[in-house]
């Protein structure tokens, strides 16, 4: 198999990006205790496959974590 250069190959997503993380920090400050709430409250379906199952278990987040 032949090698190819990485300077032959292009990517053109078809749009530009720029991001601010200075802004997503600040969004995820004011957002984040109420994401984690909403997670908190979710309730996994019970599933049973045969001899396979997956029953009563829950997704609880204990404490914010920081520089997430």
């Amino acid at each position: 198999m032949e090698e190819i250069p990485v300077e032959l190959i292009t990517f053109d997503p078809g749009f530009k990006l720029d991001v601010d993380f200075d802004i997503l920090r600040s969004a995820a400050d004011a957002w984040f205790d109420t994401l984690v709430q909403v997670l908190n409250g979710l309730t996994i379906p019970n599933f049973s496959n045969g001899s396979d199952y997956m029953e009563d278990n829950h997704f609880y987040i204990e404490q914010r974590v920081d520089n997430v």
